[in-house]
């Protein structure tokens, strides 16, 4: 249901000395869960409100309501206050940063609430000085459970609200604590601000000026505590609770109220107005609380600056650089011997072009193991030792030769023994293909000085390479895998995905801890998180 903002609502002489007035209010979340149920409640100006009820019976639904963060299925707020920052608002958990001192957190909420800096250390030094709280620099999550519960109502008094509203702000402290809080607040109202307070803690209502009974989304009493154990003809106000609660459920056992049917529901309406949609020193203020988490939490931070760069070191180790070294087997029929010579000079005629174009392939940063038979060189490649192997029939020499001199005369057979035959690892598409060109390039620069010391004889040059891939150790031949050239966008796509982890991390945990809420109840906006994380994680 939709939530009318009315400006023109109409106030009588009553209304005027309420500081809020509720008529008629209707929540539920579904058929089977009404919240509020035609409710209504009165609030005089300078006065304390206790509002009663046991845990369930929607009275933070109310206060959530109330400060505009909630919206009613129909019924009307009228408020004496116009904007949100003229309330303040402590809810039921801490919902405070343990990681900031109090100055940084009085610095954050006073921002908010679009204090000037030397209004927040003002209002903070009294504020310290009257709750007794623990020097300035102390971080919240090191302080005792009482002094949180202080630290929170400073926060919420912070900016001289008109009206305060507390969820239960007694809950767990010590009586003298409590007895503590309370007389401040009669101090508040005596100074003309007025206060809500829930608490389930029925005797220590007693010290509110007016206290409202809920139960089951209904208020079944409104008046000053001894008016209302008096008209019940009771000595405490837990018996006289305990009367009405009866009473209650005596009418409804006579008269089934069913839930409002949704066509029938009047628009929710409020007076309370909408904060502006951007302002400079919220969004500072944002800015600042992100830099004191930051730097609260730079173990966090180190990580995540951290991490790219670490993927991009193990990235440059792993892929992005030439695989080193490149072990290649040497079955040599042509010359067994491995090869085995003072000197290579390449115009020697004496030494096998198969010996020469090794030596040129270890020119080309390509580490050999010689080998007998083709048998050892493939069971080595298959165990890793090398990347597979390259072979030299016997003839090898003298049909390089005969290419160079008359090819178009070689037999088929003599063709073949003339082929670099290799045999290498075809699953590692990188690997295979540096080796490949490393061969080629071996070959073209063996051709070259071979021609350079036979320029009377040669007559023709070779094309193409003569090196003919042979059964692959592993993988398929010409079967390219593209997998490790993902490597790149995945990294990209990982820092992405980092990023908004750790964004989405962050507003979870501020959301389930209540911090959000605390936020927005000051007339905060959700994007100005957004803004902010953009700002500083992109």
């Amino acid at each position: 249901m939709e939530e009318i903002n009315l400006d023109h609502v109409q106030e009588t002489s009553d209304d005027v000395n309420l500081a809020v007035k509720i008529t008629d209010a209707y929540k539920a979340y579904n058929s089977a869960a009404v919240v509020l149920n035609g409710f209504n409640m009165n609030v005089q100006k300078g006065t304390i409100y206790g509002l009663l009820g046991p845990s369930g019976c929607g009275k933070t639904t109310l206060l959530s309501c109330i400060i505009g963060r909630g919206r009613l299925d129909s019924g009307h707020i009228q408020l004496s206050v116009k904007k949100k920052k003229e309330i303040g608002y402590m809810p039921q958990d801490l919902a405070l940063y343990d990681e900031f001192n109090i100055l940084e957190t009085f610095h954050y909420f006073g921002s908010l609430y679009e204090m000037s800096y030397k209004d927040i250390i003002d209002k903070g030094e009294k504020l310290i000085s009257l709750m007794e709280m623990p020097p300035s620099k102390t971080q919240f999550g090191s302080m005792s459970g009482g002094q949180q519960r202080r630290f929170s109502l400073c926060t919420a008094l912070l900016h001289d609200p008109s009206l305060l509203i507390l969820d239960e702000p007694t809950v767990g402290l010590d009586p003298i604590i409590s007895a503590s809080i309370w007389e401040y607040l009669q101090d508040l109202t005596n100074r003309g601000k007025t206060i809500i307070i829930t608490t389930h803690y029925i005797e220590e209502a007693r010290l509110a000026n007016t206290i409202g009974l809920m139960r089951k989304g209904v208020l079944l009493s409104e008046a000053p505590p001894l008016e209302i154990m008096a008209s019940c003809n009771a000595d405490t106000l837990e018996n006289a609770f305990l009367i009405l609660s009866q009473k209650q459920t005596s009418v409804n056992e006579d008269t089934i109220e069913q839930p409002r049917r949704k066509s029938i529901l009047q628009p929710a309406t409020t007076s309370l107005k909408k904060s502006s949609l951007f302002s400079p020193i919220r969004f500072k203020a944002q800015l600042l609380k992100h830099w004191y988490w930051s730097v609260r939490n730079w173990t966090i931070i180190l990580f995540v600056c951290l991490l790219p760069l670490l993927t991009i070191m193990i990235y440059n180790l792993t892929i992005g650089q030439a695989p080193k070294p490149l072990n290649v087997g040497i079955v040599n029929y042509e010359n067994p011997s491995h090869c085995v010579y003072n000197s290579f000079d390449i115009c020697d005629g004496k030494i096998p072009l198969s010996c020469k174009f090794m030596k040129e392939m270890e020119k080309h940063d390509l580490t050999l193991t010689k080998y007998n038979e083709e048998n050892l060189a493939r069971q080595d490649a298959k165990h890793g030792v090398t990347w597979g192997f390259v072979t030299f029939e016997k003839n090898f020499t003298d049909m390089i030769g005969l290419k160079f001199d008359n090819p178009s005369i070689m037999s088929s057979h003599e063709i073949e023994d003339s082929a670099i035959k290799a045999s290498l690892d075809m699953s590692n598409y990188v690997v295979k293909t540096i080796i490949q060109g490393k061969l080629h390039q071996s070959y073209k620069s063996l051709t070259k000085a071979f021609v350079n010391c036979n320029k009377t004889t040669v007559t023709t040059t070779l094309d193409p390479v003569p090196i003919t891939l042979m059964t692959p150790v592993f993988g398929v031949l010409y079967d390219i895998n593209m997998s490790h050239y993902g490597a790149a966008a995945i990294i990209s796509i990982l820092e992405l995905y980092m990023t908004f982890l750790f964004t989405a991390l962050s507003i979870s945990m501020e959301k389930n801890s209540g911090l959000i809420e605390r936020s927005l109840s000051s007339g905060h906006y959700y994007y100005y998180k957004y803004i902010k994380h953009i700002r500083f994680s992109f």
